[in-house]
């Protein structure tokens, strides 16, 4: 959990809830209390480490994000089929896979376990 410094951070989710008008969005709760939306299809699972990504973090321009696009990559509290998502969850998974595919290029996302955050410097900004 992060010290509130950090705009994206190591979290372990703490529980799930189904969203209503959606068979294939759920809920995560995180140990920050914050409720994230995701895909069933991602399989978050009680426990899991994810990244959090705070509201008002702007997303870097590369593949993996052009979803985010018409939303200027900017990461934001957004209804999401009635359900409020607070924030956005990466699971390991992405992370590895962004890493891999960036490593030795501007975008890295080092973790950190000492401090229980990410480094984010040259993945997102303020």
């Amino acid at each position: 959990m992060s010290d509130g410094k950090y705009l994206a951070y190591w979290a372990e989710v703490v529980d799930k809830r189904p969203v209503k008008k959606a068979k294939n969005l759920e809920i995560v709760i995180l140990d920050n209390g914050r409720g994230c939306v995701v895909r069933k299809d991602d399989r978050i699972e009680l426990e899991d480490t994810v990244v959090y990504i705070s509201p008002g973090a702007v997303l870097p321009q590369i593949e993996e994000f052009e979803y985010m696009r018409p939303y200027g990559f900017v990461v934001s509290k957004r209804k999401i089929m009635g359900a409020t998502s607070n924030g956005m969850v990466l699971t390991t998974k992405c992370v590895r896979a962004i890493e891999d595919k960036y490593i030795g290029d501007r975008l890295m996302l080092s973790a950190l376990p000492t401090v229980g955050c990410v480094t984010i410097n040259s993945l997102i900004t303020k």
